[in-house]
């Protein structure tokens, strides 16, 4: 027991400083690569209305982001309305933005339980459901545009056989968690820990997976709000990069570098700062994009991506829901 006191502290410590590093790393790597002069001339000229045009875009994405979740909710035996959803979903992505997912999770989901009277394991369950979901449609398109890549893409094979590697890994890890063998296993090791609560929420989060694959037809849905959810990404990427000067990768590479960027935020990083943003540099320079000119597009993301983390702050300080429509009891 003591022995689990002193190392369990000290690898979540370990954890932090690895994630430390790596943002670190990533932000140093982006600023001694990208020419900041060149990075400022070309940002100046950015068209404002394709701006605001991929903005407006980029914010869709919220739509069957909030469908899918409140899809996989009814599913799961809660109810949780689309307002209630995008409402909770702006909250996460301003926690997501500084604390590590499953610390995000937990607290978002803890939350989320408390207003939808049930509980933050089933809740969990279904935030994990809909990220399943989302991996599944990102490595679709990965896989759709793959052939066109490996075939035009000024980087080789080797390199993409490593990357496809990387992304196959993460998906057999977290698809481990749809085998009862696998799931066999953890709920064994969980009971050895004396804490009944603990074990009911690892028990809640299965049970939410196994009722979501003993309904497909339902599940079809929230993946194909998962579709929408990318296309939101890869539609408003596009439209940016049009406004961008000498931006001049193929169409077909938003629909490759999108998703993969998505993957990158598996890394352990702050947040993905600096990681998500050398990626789209290194990634879209595989379709011939400078460096400077891929760091705007990056750059413009990164505040796309802020300004939903800021709607989410004020969301949370604003305290209750102010702005959900709460349901009345029948």
């Amino acid at each position: 027991m003591g022995f689990c006191d002193t190392s369990c502290p000290m690898r979540g410590a370990l954890f932090s400083i690895l994630r430390f590093a790596i943002t670190i790393g990533a932000i140093v790597w982006l600023v001694f690569a990208v020419d900041w002069t060149n990075f400022w001339n070309t940002a100046k000229q950015v068209a404002l209305p394709v701006l605001i045009i991929s903005y407006v875009v980029y914010m869709l994405y919220m739509i069957p982001c909030g469908l899918r979740w409140s899809a996989t909710a009814r599913i799961s035996g809660f109810r949780l309305s689309f307002i209630d959803a995008v409402y909770w979903d702006f909250i996460h992505s301003f926690m997501e933005s500084f604390l590590p997912l499953p610390g995000s999770m937990l607290l978002n989901s803890s939350m989320v339980a408390g207003y939808c009277k049930t509980s933050t394991g089933s809740v969990v369950g279904t935030m994990l459901a809909v990220r399943v979901a989302g991996m599944l449609a990102s490595v679709g398109f990965l896989a759709a545009t793959s052939v066109v890549v490996i075939k035009y893409a000024t980087v080789s094979h080797e390199f993409l056989f490593r990357v496809a590697f990387f992304v196959a890994g993460i998906c057999c890890a977290v698809g481990l968690c749809l085998f009862s063998l696998f799931r066999r296993v953890i709920l064994r090791a969980v009971r050895w820990v004396p804490f009944l609560a603990f074990r009911k929420f690892f028990e809640e989060i299965f049970l939410v997976f196994d009722i979501c694959k003993a309904r497909p037809r339902q599940m079809a849905g929230v993946f194909g709000f998962s579709l929408l959810n990318q296309l939101c990404f890869i539609v408003s990427g596009w439209i940016l990069a049009s406004g961008i000067p000498g931006f001049n990768a193929p169409w077909y590479s938003f629909f490759f570098v999108t998703p993969l960027v998505f993957f990158m935020s598996f890394i352990p990083s702050i947040g993905g700062y600096g990681v998500n943003q050398a990626a789209s540099v290194v990634f879209f320079g595989w379709f011939g994009v400078d460096g400077n000119v891929a760091a705007v597009y990056a750059i413009v993301r990164l505040i796309f991506g802020l300004s939903t983390s800021l709607i989410g702050a004020i969301f949370f300080a604003l305290n209750g829901n102010l702005f959900i429509a709460k349901e009345t009891a029948a």
